[in-house]
């Protein structure tokens, strides 16, 4: 059990550099699921939104964009 261990950690400090790279782009960026619930997104998509990360994670793309973005690239 210790090689899972120490996979499982190795895991985790990759995936805290990759969100930490992403979070420091100047680009807002999201991820969603196949229907469309954002999975992750960085401080500048949740500024973009105007909504705290909190209210972000779990919501529908779709629902927080504007009406005039809604189906194009921002």
């Amino acid at each position: 059990m210790a090689g899972s261990t120490e996979l499982a950690t190795q895991l985790r400090i990759t995936l805290e550099k990759f969100e930490a790279a992403l979070g420091a782009l100047v680009d807002a960026i999201v991820f969603t699921d196949d229907v469309g619930r954002v999975q992750w997104s960085n401080n500048v998509f949740d500024q973009l939104v105007n909504r705290p990360h909190l209210k972000v994670v779990g919501a529908r793309l779709i629902a927080l964009l504007p009406l005039g973005h809604q189906g194009q690239a921002l």
